[in-house]
């Protein structure tokens, strides 16, 4: 049998994943939505769990985990009485995500963080958990750090009890960033 042929049927697939740019979007802006890394006690590798709800659209999930199905897990989606679970394999690259995006077990978002992001990553962060209400954009969760960020690349808002919401202006500004990164299927979740 060829040497390279060999080695390609008996390596060790997981070994040889890694997370291409755009999955990193997807996973960076899914994080600072509402999925989380999970780090398991022990020396046991950390996975990746994504949640959304039931009674919102199940393209919204199944999207992400068609862009991550290399990390998915055999039997990767679960539900619960109100949310659709994705769960990936456990592997090194989520134990990475987490070193970077986690403090003390808890979600640290920082600057770093979002200044690295990118229109895929703004886009899932906004499918997560953004919605249009009378003309203006809202995100669920009030962050200082995150509302800074989107008024410093030029997308107005401010914290309104536990929401960010955008002016006019914003919504505009921040639906012209993400509308090229949007699933066709899903454009209309940011419609006007």
């Amino acid at each position: 049998m060829d040497k390279e042929l060999f080695n390609a049927v008996t390596a060790d697939y997981k070994g040889i994943l890694s997370l291409t740019n755009y999955q990193e979007q997807i996973v960076l802006g899914s994080l600072l939505g509402r999925g989380m890394i999970i780090s398991p006690p022990g020396n046991r590798e950390c996975y990746l769990r994504l949640r959304q709800s039931i009674k919102e659209d199940v393209n919204m999930i199944a999207y992400k985990a068609t862009e991550l199905k290399n990390f998915s897990r055999p039997k990767a989606f679960t539900e619960d009485k109100h949310n659709y679970l994705w769960n990936s394999i456990s592997h090194s690259e989520w134990g990475k995500m987490y070193n970077f995006c986690y403090k003390d077990g808890k979600k640290n978002i920082t600057m770093e963080w979002l200044d690295g992001l990118h229109s895929e990553a703004l886009a899932m962060y906004y499918l997560d958990v953004g919605k249009i209400k009378k003309g203006v954009i809202e995100l669920k969760g009030s962050n200082e750090v995150i509302c800074t960020f989107f008024n410093e690349v030029d997308c107005p808002c401010k914290i309104e009890k536990n929401k960010i919401r955008f002016t006019k202006e914003g919504t505009k500004s921040l639906i012209s960033i993400i509308s090229q990164s949007v699933p066709s299927y899903l454009l209309y979740r940011i419609s006007t």
